[in-house]
Parts: structure tokens; sequence; C-alpha cells
């Protein structure tokens, strides 16, 4: 963790900025254990693996141990992007949607996951300054592992989604990618309120409720011999519309994603043939990614 990004973080519980810094460890110029305590509220967070964990201790996390477990097992992804960059852009809606909108310097990706969608950001020059977040260690710990692989320069932090320890509008662009579908409607409305106070602009990805999702659920459900993803249940966009309009947004661009895309992707280091979207990729879709802003930037 670098000291910059102690002076950007604020009390995730009483959203305090005044806070202090105990290092225990640093390694060239970044810290690797410590404490950051709120001097408001008295609530101490530890700082592991150069990442600080932004959460309640007295909280029960336990339902999200299936996350760490499943990303304990995964490995980092070290695909060339610069070189595909049109095949890369085809594949990561969020990027491209992101690409058509100006003025980004800051971005943070909430349930960040190995984080993939921000290396890309960074990779071709989207975004400059990349915050990663995930409620997930291990995650955010192979995240780390990929941006040392990748030599791109990114910030990890570990907080709650419910209440992310930055201040009102402090990114250009938050953005997400199958999130808030692990939440009931209560839970997703407060997340997404989330999205929208730490950015006027925010990017959402969800799977939405097409036949082809739930054919691809079953084949991974066969394939792994149960459902490994916890609670799940596809999003419509007149509900993303419903949660981004209670947080004072509007959708201004929106794309999909697609199983042929996804497929062409995994193939194309074999034929070499970079695809073009068409009618029948929109029958195959099965997530849709929205972009939306505050009305506030309207005016």
């Amino acid at each position: 963790m670098r000291k910059e990004l102690f002076n950007e973080l604020i009390c995730p519980l009483c959203k305090n900025k005044k806070m202090s810094l105990i290092v225990y460890k640093e390694k060239r110029g970044e810290i690797e254990s410590g404490i950051i305590k709120c001097r408001s509220c008295n609530k101490r967070y530890a700082i592991k693996y150069g990442i600080p964990i932004m959460i309640d201790s007295e909280k029960n996390y336990e339902s999200y141990e299936n996350w760490n477990l499943m990303w304990k097992k995964a490995k980092s992804d070290k695909k060339d992007i610069k070189k595909n960059e049109g095949k890369i852009l085809n594949y990561f809606g969020s990027a491209r949607i992101i690409e058509r909108h100006n003025n980004i310097e800051k971005s943070l990706e909430i349930g960040c996951g190995s984080g993939m969608y921000s290396f890309v950001l960074s990779e071709l020059g989207i975004v400059k300054d990349i915050y990663l977040m995930d409620i997930s260690l291990e995650s955010l710990k192979l995240a780390k592992k990929t941006s040392k692989e990748k030599g791109i320069r990114c910030n990890l932090i570990l907080a709650d989604a419910f209440s992310i320890p930055f201040t009102n509008n402090f990114f250009d662009i938050s953005l997400s990618g199958g999130l808030i579908e692990h939440f009931k409607f209560s839970a997703q409305k407060k997340i997404v309120d989330e999205h929208c106070r730490v950015s006027r602009r925010t990017v959402i990805q969800v799977p939405t409720n097409t036949i082809i999702y739930w054919i691809m659920r079953m084949f991974i459900t066969l394939r792994r011999c149960g459902w490994t993803f916890g609670y799940e249940k596809p999003i419509s966009r007149k509900l993303l519309i419903k949660l981004l309009d209670n947080a004072n947004f509007s959708i201004k661009d929106e794309t999909y994603h697609d199983i042929l895309t996804a497929f062409y992707f995994l193939i194309y280091p074999r034929i070499g043939i970079n695809m073009k979207k068409n009618f029948l990729n929109l029958l195959a879709k099965h997530e849709i990614i929205v972009y939306a802003e505050s009305s506030a930037r309207e005016k």
C-alpha cells in the first residue's frame, strides 16, 4: 500500500477522514503491514500483504468465504492486451463502453475479483489510475500478483461494497461486473447507491434473464457438480434503471456481452480472426452493460 492511498481513505463506518497510520513493515516505499486507526470512532483496520483491510472486524463475513476459496484456486491471467486491442475491446464490454466517454483519470472497480476489467482499462490507456476493491483477500492477492506480472501499478483495498472507504465523488468512474446479481433487491439498492456516491459516473455489468444465461448456468452446474457462485439472480434492464434512478442516475449508454464473443475470444489464438458483432451475437447475449451518469452532470 502506498502512503498516498492512506491519505485518500476514510473510515468506512463513521466516514471520518481523521485517521492515523502505524507502519510495521515497509518495502521499497510500499507499506506491507501495519494498522490504520480512526481517531473519531477508534476503529482499527489492519494492513496485510500490502492491502488495507477496511471492514468492520465485528461483522460476520463467513457467508463470503466461498469466494475466498474460489479465488485461491484461480490463476493470474497474463494475456497480451496491447497487441490485440480490437479483440480485447470486443470481448470486454465494460472497457468498450468506458472508452466512448472522456476525462476519466481515476476508476474504482467494486467486487473486482482478479481485476481484469481494470487491467484492460490501464493497458489500453483508457484510465490512468485504477483502484481495485473486493471483500475477498484471496482475489486481491491474485490481482496483486497479476499487476506485478503485467507491470501495472494499482491500488488494492479490501472493503465492503455497502460501505466504500472513499469520500463522495472521489472517482471519475466506478464499475462492477458480476456483483449486484448476488444480492436481493434491498441490498442491490445499497450497493448501487455506493457506486453512485463515490463517483458521478458508473458502469454496471450483470447477467440478464435470457435462455442463453440459463443454458450456461446449467452447463456450469453440471461441469462443477453444483452451482459454486452462491445466490445469483439475473437482472433486467428495467430493474437496473430503477436502481440507478433511485440514486438519481440515468443510463446514457449501453452494450452487451454474448456467448459467441466469449467463444471467439477463447479460440482466437488458434484461428487469428477478429470477430465483429452482428445479429447472431445479439441473439446470444447473456449480460447487459450500462453506463450511467448523475443527473447533476446534465445541468
